[in-house]
């Protein structure tokens, strides 16, 4: 950690002198094996339980952190080590980490859990981080554990947090589901309620009941449909740039979750003056016709871009 600023009170420690390294009880088992054992206790992986059996090798709280097949080149979205409690067995694939005494547990797991440990890992077809150099990363820590326990708890409290918030947008998005199955099923009356056939007058429909004043129309006639430019003027490699005038999609952009703009390519003014078909107007919607097939993402005031594209793979 060469040109780490260390506070006052903190200094830099190996993972040999924060923990024990238990990698000595770890025992791998074969599908057949544990086809033979199963139960209800997680057998541990790299990067998470792999399966469940009937037999444990611990029964504490430790630390996993992944030996091969961890997420090490994308350390900052994926963890590289995880948190365990209770009965467990683990295989041979994630090392095995018991704090000592004086290293509070979350701090330590923290301080692992997205680290760049890259310059640790030997290459081959499968990345590895070997005991022996697992015991040389180096970690920051304080050398009083009241601190480090301040700071673990600030971390876990976040954790707790986040965990809360997905679970009420996850429970936002059932309810969205559910509503929205109603809505476009029945709609809302003049007062705003949602109609049911038991409170207004319905009809039958080759879809089946639908209120009175609804009609059942053929789907390409309600909306016109448009193709992408793929003539001779299609953009070629070096027609794109990091800066532009006009955001030419990719098959990144259009996700299931709507648009994403994590990686973005533009082309010049002058050659989206060149191309005829395929540029995005507020309220249209875009939808993929290749490779992941069926994303579909609203191009509506949320979206930031004034001037955007479909490239081949999805139509308007």
């Amino acid at each position: 950690m060469s040109g780490v600023v260390v506070p006052d009170g903190w200094e830099i420690k190996q993972v040999s002198s924060l923990c024990k390294i238990l990698d000595n009880l770890r025992i791998p088992l074969n599908d057949e094996e544990r086809q033979n054992m199963k139960g209800h206790i997680p057998y541990y992986g790299a990067n998470t339980i792999v399966d469940y059996i009937n037999d444990y090798i611990f029964d504490e709280d430790l630390i996993l952190l992944a030996e091969d097949g961890g997420n090490f080149d994308e350390y900052e979205k994926k963890p590289i080590a995880f948190k365990i409690t209770g009965k467990s067995w683990i295989n041979n694939h994630a090392h095995v980490l018991k704090p000592n005494s004086n290293v509070e547990f979350n701090y330590l797991f923290y301080s692992l859990e997205h680290k760049n440990i890259t310059s640790y890992i030997r290459g081959g077809t499968r990345s590895k981080l070997n005991q022996s150099d697992l015991k040389t990363i180096e970690v920051l820590i304080p050398k009083e554990k009241k601190e480090q326990e301040k700071i673990a708890k600030i971390l876990s409290t976040l954790d707790k947090n986040i965990e809360n918030t997905s679970k009420i947008i996850e429970k936002e998005k059932n309810i969205k589901k559910a509503l929205m199955q109603e809505l476009l099923t029945n709609g809302i009356d003049q007062n705003g309620q949602i109609r049911s056939p038991e409170t207004h007058t319905y009809k039958q429909s080759k879809l089946g009941l639908i209120p009175d004043e609804w009609e059942v129309v053929d789907f390409l006639k309600a909306i016109n449909l448009i193709d992408g430019d793929r003539g001779t003027n299609y953009p070629k490699d070096e027609d794109f740039s990091e800066h532009g005038y006009c955001v030419f999609l990719s098959a990144k952009n259009v996700t299931k979750d709507g648009f994403r703009f994590n990686e973005i390519q533009f082309i010049t003014k002058d050659k989206d003056e060149q191309l005829r078909k395929g540029k995005l107007v507020k309220n249209d919607t875009v939808l993929t016709t290749r490779g992941t097939v069926g994303n579909i993402a609203y191009f509506d005031e949320s979206v930031i871009f004034k001037n955007m594209r479909i490239n081949s793979g999805m139509i308007i």
